[in-house]
């Protein structure tokens, strides 16, 4: 092991490569592997919401290619991954409840699976998520906020669960593939436009 009695008497030239980390919740960090392109989130609480450019890993923001949100997280900040337009995979855990407006605006999504814990979905969460076209909603959302799934034009079926209470305008607008949607409980409340321009 690399012990200080071991670094000065090594002969050779020592260096080492920190990975970007920080915080991003009073109880959460944060680590980005370079090699990988994996954004890891861990710890337990909330998240903190951030300014569409303001994510503390906004300078990694192009090489993100996967976002590992670990059990013990409960909310996904507004903005938070914010057009990093390279993300194509994202795993949430088990806790999150809340996915916060404009989580995910404009990234290269393929799929979503959204765990039972989640309650809410945040106005233009995954709003211009052009290549999504998989979307799995777990058993306990309640709401899908205003322009959620906007432009979200590989989506071609949807099943929403029973819990579902309202859906907000535009929340599907613009999802021009959509062709098979399902209710699994009663009609939740719909809001203006949610399914235009399908």
């Amino acid at each position: 092991t690399w012990t200080e009695a071991v670094c000065q008497n090594y002969g050779g030239t020592i260096t080492w490569v920190a990975k970007p980390m920080g915080v991003c919740g009073d109880n959460l960090t944060w680590m980005f592997d370079e090699a990988t392109g994996t954004l890891t989130i861990s710890g337990t609480g909330k998240m903190w919401d951030f300014a569409w450019d303001d994510a503390h890993w906004r300078a990694d923001r192009a090489y993100i290619k996967q976002v590992v949100i670990e059990d013990g997280v409960t909310s996904i900040g507004k903005s938070a991954f914010f057009s990093c337009r390279d993300l194509v995979s994202v795993t949430i855990g088990e806790d999150v409840t809340t996915i916060g407006a404009q989580a995910f605006w404009n990234t290269n999504l393929v799929s979503i699976r959204i765990p039972d814990s989640v309650t809410v979905i945040g106005e233009e969460a995954f709003y211009a998520c052009h290549s999504l076209g998989d979307v799995s909603f777990g058993g306990n959302v309640e709401t899908i906020g205003d322009y959620a799934f906007t432009e979200c034009r590989f989506i071609s079926c949807l099943t929403f669960p029973k819990s579902l209470t309202e859906i907000g305008s535009y929340a599907f607008f613009d999802c021009t593939n959509l062709t098979e949607i399902t209710f699994e409980g009663d009609a939740p409340s719909i809001g203006e436009d949610t399914f235009g321009n399908v």
